[in-house]
């Protein structure tokens, strides 16, 4: 019974880590995880990998709530920490952002549509959390920042205390940095 039961394990472990149509599963959480938790939506064309080892996700895009793309990322590589499972928290070893892009949009009220897309749904109650994501080694390669704005500039931009961050373009950001949780 018991060689049973880890036979099943076995064989459900490699075809959720191995198996496009495991994979497919991983990434259809992924987006309804994120999709219920925010008010934005994510999406990811495709994922490919072991999930053992390394994954990589392709097409990634994040859009605000009224369909308003704010950010993309051309591909995604994630390491992950198995290790840390056992203690609830999925930790991701190193993660690689290839040729990202944000378009940041500020409306008349001054609200950025990003923190719009990543606002939660409901507030996060702390007996129902879900797991904990650290990251350690971070790279960017190739990134973009694009910013707009609806009505007039800032007063601060409008008084020439500081250029328009609302109207910029930044292009070729590359970089790492490693960023733990506490």
């Amino acid at each position: 019974m018991a060689l049973g039961v880890i036979l099943v394990g076995v064989v459900l472990f490699v075809g959720l880590t191995r198996t496009e149509v495991g994979r497919n599963q991983v990434r259809e959480q992924v987006e309804a995880q994120f999709n219920q938790q925010f008010q934005g939506t994510l999406s990811i064309d495709s994922l490919s990998g072991t999930l053992i080892t390394d994954i990589l996700a392709t097409g990634v895009e994040l859009r605000d709530p009224s369909g308003q793309l704010v950010g993309t990322v051309e591909a995604v590589r994630a390491t992950p920490r198995w290790a840390n499972l056992l203690t609830a928290e999925l930790s991701v070893q190193s993660l690689t952002l290839f040729r990202p892009t944000l378009s940041l949009r500020r409306d008349t009220a001054g609200t950025w549509n990003v923190s719009e897309a990543l606002q939660r749904t409901s507030p996060s109650v702390p007996s129902t959390r879900s797991l904990d994501l650290s990251f350690a080694d971070i790279e960017v390669q190739e990134g973009r920042i694009l910013t707009s704005r609806t009505g007039t500039a800032p007063k601060v931009v409008r008084q020439g205390w500081l250029f328009d961050y609302t109207q910029a373009e930044v292009t070729g950001l590359s970089f790492n940095a490693v960023a733990r949780q506490s």
